[in-house]
């Protein structure tokens, strides 16, 4: 579903200005009527809201549903997630994206140039080159909402283009873009040309819009007594996905630059794979990636998932890179054309040396100063009884004992700095830090085991 800002900004006007500058081809095909039930069948007119009406009392002799009649509701798909705004518990929310779409109100409406060249006579013409600075080619200022589906169509033939081959239903990577940025970075009202967003976010104004109140239109309440038309309410613009404006408008070169494209065999039908990038993690965490598996052509079959690291920052130690390792299955069939599966990167903690007290894994210190002792006990009976000086063999123990000591600490250092008796251990650096990226496979089961790839960014504080 393609939303159409049917104003340059967005600007929410008052019923009484809308009278005056309400384009008549809007007003004639009753476009405006028909958007009152927004919330019930599909979306018109630049309008948006939730799935609410599978049921209903339409039947052949009837164009729209009583309101009242509607229940039910088409239930969220499993790609309208992970983006700020959505919320779970909705029911299939449109629209998807937005477009530009003004015809000239404001003076803003989409330039294209004609190449042929009429004559005076009305009766013929010539081609000319379609160049803006050639004064004999035609530019002719087009808008309405009619004209965001066909631009929306080109987007969709450049992006096939790059692919080499047709990319089929294109919401689940547009969301899984979506998911990627940064919303608070790109507002459509000061995001540049250069930025890295795939979507301007379009995060002010509203899509409220005049109604006909004299002609009964529902839910069409007047601003002042007396006028003719009211304001129909409708949803409101904000950060991430609304119901007003979709996922935001697109930026063509970086959406086309970053579609995931699938292998196509010849003559076969394929599936895509679209990642999530994890939050940046610190040494010694995981992050997580949500790989969705998808299907426009009607793939059906077993796809194996496997997923391995292949670029890591220059300078990285590899005895420490994350790790992704495992496999996991997505199984596609008709009555479900997508599914999705999780992938856990994890890193390794810096630790540090643990000091040990000498003690505590040599006895040598103890065993040397043992034997001063002993020594010194023997040289002191060896004495005869008549020459005993307790005074002169006190000093004598002291320093047999004290040249024990040395002994045995220095044979525990030695064994330290040698690593034996386990008395220290050497510290780890961790994964390093920097941008690792890991490439996810997917094999399918059918015949020509198609094949497709998407990748991933874990970034390692």
């Amino acid at each position: 579903a393609v939303s159409a800002l049917n104003s340059s900004n967005g600007t929410n006007y008052d019923a009484e200005n809308w009278a005056n500058i309400i384009a008549a081809d809007y007003y004639n095909s009753n476009s405006i009527n028909l958007s009152t039930y927004t919330s019930y069948i599909e979306a018109d007119g630049g309008s948006g809201g939730l799935s609410g009406c599978t049921v209903n009392s339409t039947t052949g002799s009837t164009n729209n549903p009583a309101p009242s009649s509607c229940s039910g509701g088409y239930a969220q798909p499993a790609w309208q997630a992970g983006v700020p705004g959505i919320v779970s518990t909705d029911k299939r929310a449109i629209p998807d994206v937005s477009f530009f779409a003004s015809d000239g109100v404001l003076g803003s409406a989409y330039l294209i140039c004609d190449t042929f060249w009429p004559n005076s006579a009305g009766t013929g013409g010539v081609a000319t080159a379609c160049d803006y600075s050639n004064a004999h080619a035609l530019a002719e200022a087009v808008g309405g909402t009619s004209v965001a589906s066909p631009v929306m169509a080109g987007v969709m033939a450049l992006i096939n283009q790059k692919a080499g081959a047709s990319q089929g239903f294109p919401n689940t990577q547009l969301y899984a873009l979506a998911a990627k940025q940064n919303y608070s970075s790109c507002s459509a009202e000061s995001v540049t040309a250069t930025s890295s967003c795939y979507f301007n976010d379009v995060d002010t104004g509203n899509i409220a819009m005049p109604c006909d109140h004299a002609d009964g239109s529902p839910n069409c309440p007047l601003l002042h007594t007396g006028d003719t038309l009211g304001i129909l309410s409708g949803y409101s613009a904000g950060v991430g996905y609304d119901k007003a404006t979709g996922l935001g408008s697109l930026n063509v070169a970086n959406v086309v630059n970053g579609w995931a494209t699938a292998s196509i065999p010849s003559g076969g039908t394929a599936y895509a794979l679209v990642t999530t990038n994890p939050a940046a993690v610190n040494r010694g965490t995981s992050g997580a990636s949500t790989v969705t598996v998808s299907s426009s052509t009607g793939y059906a079959g077993i796809v194996t998932l496997t997923c391995a690291l292949t670029s890591s920052p220059s300078g990285a130690n590899a005895t420490y890179a994350p790790t992704c390792s495992g496999s996991q299955t997505v199984t596609l069939s008709a009555a479900a054309d997508s599914g999705t599966a999780t992938f856990t990167a994890s890193t390794t903690a810096a630790t540090t040396a643990a000091l040990a007290h000498p003690a505590a894994g040599s006895k040598g210190g103890w065993i040397g100063a043992g034997s001063g002792a002993v020594l010194a006990l023997l040289m002191f009976f060896g004495v005869p009884a008549r020459r005993r000086s307790w005074q002169s063999m006190l000093g004598v123990l002291v320093m047999l004992t004290a040249l024990g000591s040395l002994a045995g600490c220095g044979s525990g250092g030695s064994k330290s700095s040698s690593g034996g008796g386990g008395n220290n251990s050497t510290g780890t650096p961790g994964t390093t830090s920097g941008a690792y990226t890991f490439t996810v496979t997917g094999t399918g089961n059918d015949s020509a085991k198609t094949i497709a790839t998407a990748t991933f960014t874990l970034t390692v504080n």
